[in-house]
């Protein structure tokens, strides 16, 4: 074999061998990491129900009727729950 003919057993470069490994690491995500961003975003959808049912029994709590109630609740995008 020549030595300008590509073989799929050739060796890249050690500038191209380091280019593709730093390419790698920068989309490749680790289950470890995968799960902590899951845990925490779970963790913060409950905290943000609990904020959500805290302000829902505050404006209830204050507000003059049920028709203000609801309108408040509105504002606060919480008229759904």
């Amino acid at each position: 074999m020549r030595t300008g003919d590509p073989s799929p057993w050739a060796r890249a470069s050690h500038g191209e061998e380091r280019r593709t490994a730093l390419a790698l690491a920068r989309h490749a995500r680790t289950e470890p990491d995968q799960g902590r961003i899951a845990d925490a975003r779970a963790a913060e959808r409950a905290e943000n129900e609990v904020r959500a049912g805290r302000a829902a029994r505050t404006v209830a709590a204050h507000a003059a009727d049920l028709e203000e109630c609801r309108e408040l609740l509105a504002m606060l995008g919480l008229s759904g729950r």
